[in-house]
């Protein structure tokens, strides 16, 4: 069985992070080896909320075991996150590589940034003749826009040439970055330099683009230079002069240190990857049409593949928020893995968070921070048949146990945290997913499943609501009993199909005796459990789930159903009163129960009235009996204990 290997990456840069991810996949394979990609967008200027939800996604690969883990850590969109993630790792004492940003404590594969940014401005120098320079930078407090701006500002000084705080600027690597930074030289009078040095492609496209618009040309009236030499940047027109970084042989350099390393193999602390500047027209260098075309001609091919790729995204988005259960959205969601080519598409959920009561209020502030619970429920895997039992699965072993014994050698599973406006409910674990990463969708595709997901969960709890509120409105809070507004729903349409069948209705009308004693000699707590004890023995009573038992006001109950010649009237009371007995036996109130009934029954062949009118009638004959209950307490000699037993009509 190979090694489990662990890498954190986040990939805001689809091409460069895709490219250090397929070196790492080539590697795994030719080893025989598992490699276990957990993938964030977590980015410098998203949302702290976002962000949390995003990054808890590497809590996941600290709850499993692993042989080696790898982090692409210069693209964590916060050093603390950075520091808490390496002093959690430090303490397991598992073999580590730090790529492209030098950690203390951890082995360090990456791009010699300052000798590269050496290298580029030494020929702008040397071959170009340029004295006056703009420095555009990123972020100010990472660490590769340190290394390449002191690297300019050392070349400079060793040429004699002035370095001007002015003429150096930090931004976020954006194209839009690039463009801000020329209108800012630009107010301060200085956006034509002999040469521009961005700290990225992007932002040196962006600073080309603005200086055309007001009317500049590179190179001719200045140089621009960027970093990373990613394809769009030789596809601008001009091509954007830049440092090249080999990506994939970075993913397969680090993952063969790694495997020595668990092996005892000793490394030097800092291993650099080749790289390399290529001077392009943006510095005024001509590396010849063909290439060119070449590599426009990849860009045209990849555009095209996107615009097919988006189109399918929002198919999907379409398909999957038409479901109106889980059960729908699971069965669209197996359609559209077929048409991504996915081989391996898992939905694990958080079911503790998933069915909180409380998940249409704002998410709690730690949301996204905490790890996972220790079992997740399996929501969706390919080829699953719907309805299935729920399955939960243990989260520690990140993946369903027969995705390893498929009988490959190497296995690479990518997985990405599931959230939306800062509730985390669960992750994604794919396969064959790598083109998607590289061409920037799976962002894209993921934010969709994301939102279908939190719509599938919204409607489920809109439903739940529904049916509280329902039974709010139909059923009386201290007993649960039907209320007066459920005769209208539910028995008016029983009356009118018991008269059409030819069959006939009971109507028995119960009212609590003497309450208002009870309320003013012992209050109205116990008052209340009267009402209660009165409820429960109805309910009792009723002879089949179909009869409806109704609180109809204060001290005043109704039972109706289809009536039953073996659960007559009188068998009805007798059942009433023998409860009444037993419940009073207990001495469970300072009071006896008492109630007195009246019943009506229907015929079918007499004039139809409305249900009203059999209610009215019940109710006058219960008034009788307590008016013949109330002489007969009169007429008796001495006290007694209150307790009256049910009579009959």
């Amino acid at each position: 069985m190979g090694k489990k290997i662990a890498v954190f990456s986040t990939a805001w840069n689809g091409e460069h992070i895709g490219g250090i991810l397929r070196g790492m996949q080539q590697k795994v394979r030719e080893t025989g080896n598992d490699l276990y990609i957990f993938n964030t967008y977590g980015g410098f200027e998203e949302e702290k909320a976002f962000n949390d939800c995003e990054y808890r996604i590497f809590n996941l690969a600290l709850q499993a075991e692993f042989d080696g883990m790898l982090i692409l850590s210069n693209n964590i969109a916060s050093y603390n996150r950075i520091e808490s993630l390496m002093e959690r790792i430090r303490k397991s004492n598992i073999p580590c590589i730090s790529l492209e940003q030098d950690v203390p404590g951890f082995h360090f594969i990456g791009t010699n940034n300052y000798a590269a940014m050496s290298e580029l401005v030494e020929h702008l120098i040397t071959v170009h003749d340029c004295r006056t320079f703009n420095f555009v930078g990123g972020f100010c407090d990472h660490i590769e826009n340190k290394e390449r701006k002191k690297a300019f500002i050392d070349v400079l000084t060793g040429h004699g040439i002035p370095v001007e705080a002015r003429r150096m600027r930090d931004y976020c690597f954006s194209r839009e970055s690039g463009e801000q930074a020329f209108r800012d030289f630009h107010e301060m009078g200085i956006a034509i330099p002999d040469a521009v040095v961005c700290a990225n492609d992007d932002m040196a496209i962006g600073y080309i683009r603005m200086a055309e618009q007001y009317g500049y040309q590179v190179p001719d009236d200045l140089l621009v230079t960027g970093f990373d030499d990613l394809s769009q940047a030789y596809c601008n027109i001009p091509s954007i002069s830049s440092v090249g970084r080999s990506k994939e042989n970075l993913g397969r350099q680090a993952v063969g240190q790694l495997l020595g390393m668990m092996e005892g193999t000793e490394y030097p602390h800092a291993v650099y990857a080749k790289s390399a500047f290529h001077p392009n027209l943006s510095c005024g260098c001509d590396k010849g049409i063909e290439l060119f075309k070449k590599v426009q001609k990849h860009k045209s091919d990849m555009e095209y593949d996107n615009i097919g790729i988006r189109w399918r995204i929002n198919v999907m988005q379409k398909h999957l928020l038409s479901c109106r259960d889980e059960r729908e959205f699971c069965a669209a969601l197996e359609g559209e893995r077929i048409r991504f080519s996915f081989s391996r598409l898992c939905l694990m959920i958080d079911q503790n968070e998933y069915d909180s009561d409380h998940y249409l209020d704002e998410p709690a502030a730690e949301s996204g921070m905490k790890g996972y619970p220790p079992r997740m429920r399996l929501m969706f895997r390919e080829n699953m048949q719907p309805g299935k039992e729920p399955v939960m699965v243990q989260t520690s072993e990140l993946v369903p146990e027969d995705y390893l014994k498929d009988g490959e050698d190497s296995h690479m599973f990518v997985f990405l945290p599931m959230h939306l406006h800062g509730r985390s409910f669960g992750y994604c674990i794919l396969q064959d997913c790598m083109d998607y990463i590289f061409n920037g969708n799976l962002f894209y595709w993921i934010s969709e499943l994301n939102a279908a997901i939190e719509h599938i969960k919204q409607n489920s709890c809109i439903r739940r609501l529904n049916r509280k509120l329902e039974h709010m409105y139909m059923h009386d809070p201290l007993t649960d009993l039907y209320n007066r507004f459920a005769i209208k729903t539910l028995r008016e349409p029983m009356l009118e199909r018991n008269r059409s069948e030819g069959k006939q209705t009971i109507f028995l009308f119960a009212d609590l005796d003497g309450l208002k004693l009870i309320n003013d000699l012992y209050g109205h707590e116990t008052g209340d459990m009267a009402i209660k004890a009165a409820a429960g023995v109805l309910r009792q009573c009723c002879p089949d789930s179909a009869y409806l038992c109704i609180r109809y006001g204060g001290d005043e109950f109704l039972l109706l159903g289809t009536y039953r010649e073996d659960w007559d009237g009188c068998r009805l009371k007798r059942e009433i009163e023998d409860r009444v007995g037993a419940y009073n036996a207990r001495h469970e109130l300072p009071v006896g129960l008492s109630m007195s009934v009246g019943t009506v029954i229907t015929s079918p062949a007499e004039e139809a009235q409305n249900i009203d009118h059999y209610i009215n009638q019940s109710d006058a004959m219960m008034y009788q009996i307590k008016r013949e209950k109330k002489k007969a307490e009169r007429s008796l000699c001495g006290g007694t204990d209150g307790t009256v037993s049910a009579y009959s009509s």
